[in-house]
């Protein structure tokens, strides 16, 4: 690895996000009924290619880019504002379940974190959306 970051760092954030696509893709497949989505199957791998790629930017850095270019974050669903599917959706609400299992510092459930950040939502659809599947899934 190069200057910042170093062969151990590179291997634990793998793990992590391992960790965390495991659990994104097992809520999804209970959700979606076992039907398998190949988008979730590669859920953040792009976080991966950006540390090998850029490895002298930050991780903050790296996770904004992250944010802004992937279908599954409000970054990216507050900018494009159409052709947002449902999958793309329920995807993000997963996300946003499995941290709790994932990362130690953010145990909200999903319902807690959309109403922390529901007023973020600028897309109108989306935030139907949102609060329609945690309805259904989650409440």
């Amino acid at each position: 690895m190069v200057n910042n970051m170093s062969l151990k760092y590179f291997i634990m954030r793998c793990i992590y996000l391992f960790k965390h696509n495991y659990y994104v893709n097992k809520e999804y497949h209970i959700k979606m009924k076992n039907k398998l989505s190949i988008r979730v199957l590669f859920h953040d791998l792009d976080k991966i290619i950006l540390m090998l790629v850029y490895p002298n930017i930050s991780s903050n850095s790296r996770q904004e880019i992250h944010r802004l270019t992937n279908k599954h974050h409000i970054l990216y669903m507050n900018k494009t504002k159409n052709n947002i599917m449902d999958s793309e959706i329920l995807e993000m609400i997963c996300d946003w379940e499995s941290c709790r299992y994932s990362k130690s510092y953010k145990k909200l459930t999903s319902r807690e974190y959309y109403e922390f950040i529901k007023d973020y939502i600028t897309n109108e659809y989306v935030n139907n959306k949102v609060d329609i599947f945690i309805k259904k899934y989650y409440d």
